[in-house]
């Protein structure tokens, strides 16, 4: 039996990032929504599950939490390409494949405080790397403080072989990125 997913140096970043959300959920127009951390069967794309009900349609999300310390941390082209790391999008898509049909419809996200020049898109070459503002409506989740930060990521004609599955993988990769640091967050949570 593998072992427990445990969170790492982001550990408070995996206590309040839920915390948040279900406060946040509570003043959308939400008709119920369900949290769970660190969920088994979920790979490593287990650090936040939510299913959210609104308008008699229930969306479901997987996040994968990535919590930088040093602020001058940026995200990278080559991180998002590495096979290996943080924010290796091989990575997360390999784990994606180990999931159940039905943890497949969800929409996952890498949610992450770490910077990204926006003028490197086009350095993103294994996918097709797409700003994505309204990200489907569920702008609840983005955090950041400029807006703007959601990026979607699509198969394209340099993508891998072997990372090309299902049209339900193509549609449901996003990032969300520079979110909220903790010192704001604990403050909101406070008031």
């Amino acid at each position: 039996m593998p072992p427990k997913n445990t969170p790492g140096f982001g550990k408070e970043y995996e206590v309040l990032i839920p915390a948040y959300f279900a406060l946040k959920l509570n003043t959308e127009d939400i008709q119920d929504f369900q949290i769970q951390s660190n969920v088994e069967n979920m790979g490593n794309l287990d650090d936040v599950v939510i299913d959210v009900i609104k308008n008699e349609t229930q969306v479901s999300f997987g996040m994968q939490l990535k919590h930088k310390d040093d602020k001058k941390k940026r995200l990278l082209p080559a991180n998002l390409e590495a096979e290996k790391g943080d924010f290796s999008l091989k990575k997360y898509c390999e784990a994606f494949k180990g999931l159940s049909d039905v943890n497949k419809q969800r929409q996952f996200i890498l949610y992450t405080n770490a910077k990204f020049d926006p003028e490197q898109i086009a350095e993103v070459t294994n996918f097709t790397m797409i700003k994505d503002d309204c990200c489907d409506g569920n702008m609840f989740f983005n955090t950041s403080s400029g807006g703007g930060n959601v990026y979607r990521f699509e198969v394209n004609d340099k993508t891998p072989m072997r990372l090309i599955w299902k049209k339900e993988l193509r549609e449901s990769w996003k990032v969300i990125k520079n979110c909220t640091t903790l010192d704001p967050m604990h403050q909101m949570m406070i008031a």
